[in-house]
């Protein structure tokens, strides 16, 4: 007696039917690795990548007057994050933590420079009555660029310091939150409180 020998197609799909178990298994297997990674991606990112700490320090700045003489004032924020004291040294060192530089270490300092039309920065000052004893700050103002060096910032400290510039024309009205009556550049600042 002649057997039937079964046809490609149905030894195809026998050979399928037996390889279900393995694909499920195989399926199974990467739902379980993907359903992982997702609920501990912050641990295994902690685990496996170095620890690089952010800068702490960030700048902000406002609008705070607008006379007609085309006196602009202007006042400059500078923020610790962090619930750590730094003196000038070790800012320099948390910087160069932060941005990888491996030489000497890097410039601190926040040179703010005049953008304004047709105008000049007149002076520069730390508030004293808002900041107090929550740090030090050296700051030098030339009709064209003001620099503002952080000798020491408290932990979690705001700090103010007060820019007068003369501009001509003088800016149309303004509000306390539009930028652009700046007489300097701040958004490279509100990115990155330090130079380069």
């Amino acid at each position: 007696m002649v057997v039937a020998r079964p046809s490609w197609p149905q030894r195809l799909w026998r050979d399928y039917l037996k390889q279900i178990p393995n694909i499920l298994a195989t399926l199974t297997t990467a739902t379980i690795l993907f359903a992982a990674a997702v609920l501990f991606q912050p641990r295994l990112q902690r685990l496996f990548s170095p620890a690089v700490p952010d800068y702490p320090i960030s700048c902000s700045a406002a609008v705070a007057a607008d006379l007609a003489s085309g006196l602009t004032r202007s006042v400059f924020f500078i923020i610790n994050h962090s619930d750590k004291e730094y003196d000038a040294k070790l800012l320099a060192e948390q910087l160069a933590i932060a941005t990888g530089a491996n030489a000497a270490l890097p410039d601190t300092s926040i040179i703010l420079p005049y953008g304004g039309y047709n105008g000049r920065f007149v002076a520069a000052r730390a508030d004293r009555m808002f900041n107090g004893d929550k740090a030090e700050l050296a700051i030098t103002t030339t009709p064209t660029t003001i620099r503002i060096q952080i000798k020491r910032i408290a932990a979690a400290a705001v700090l103010k310091v007060d820019i007068e510039a003369l501009q001509s024309p003088a800016p149309s009205k303004f509000t306390a939150d539009t930028k652009a009556a700046l007489p300097f550049d701040n958004r490279d600042y509100e990115r990155r409180c330090y130079r380069g």
